[in-house]
């Protein structure tokens, strides 16, 4: 889902009929003709050093520090960041241009988070993981 169609899903747009392009590009006219219960809100994705990851597959990591799971691709970060409890009492994330951009559609504008985190896993790690999985079970 695009920024535009996350926005008019989430938010009930009000006022004049007017093209994103003539209200000054589709943030301005967001902002000056919808209505959200929240605050959007564009977050980097930072590891727990920092840094943005290099690559994906990442972990997963809920705003409280816990693991949810092993992310693929930007979209599989996206549903299991939402899948989380306590991520879904912040807000909704979504995708935004960026390999490691999103937007959080959040719910309370005074105590907003300044990065979604996931660590890279290198292809060292996945080996060893899938070889030796079963033998420290």
């Amino acid at each position: 889902m695009n920024i535009n169609d996350f926005i008019k899903h989430y938010c009930q747009c009000t006022g004049e009929e007017l093209s994103p392009k003539a209200a000054g590009g589709p943030y301005a006219y967001y902002k000056r003709y919808c209505v959200c219960s929240g605050c959007i809100h564009s977050l980097p994705m930072l590891s727990t050093t920092g840094v943005e990851p290099t690559n994906f597959p990442v972990t997963v990591i809920s705003v409280t520090g816990e693991v949810v799971g092993i992310a693929q691709d930007k979209a599989e970060y996206i549903t299991k960041w939402n899948t989380d409890i306590n991520n879904q009492a912040l807000g909704l994330l979504s995708g935004t241009t960026g390999l490691f951009q999103f937007i959080l559609l959040a719910k309370d504008c005074k105590n907003l988070i300044t990065h979604v985190s996931g660590n890279s896993i290198s292809t060292y790690s996945r080996l060893f993981e899938e070889k030796f999985e079963k033998v420290f079970e």
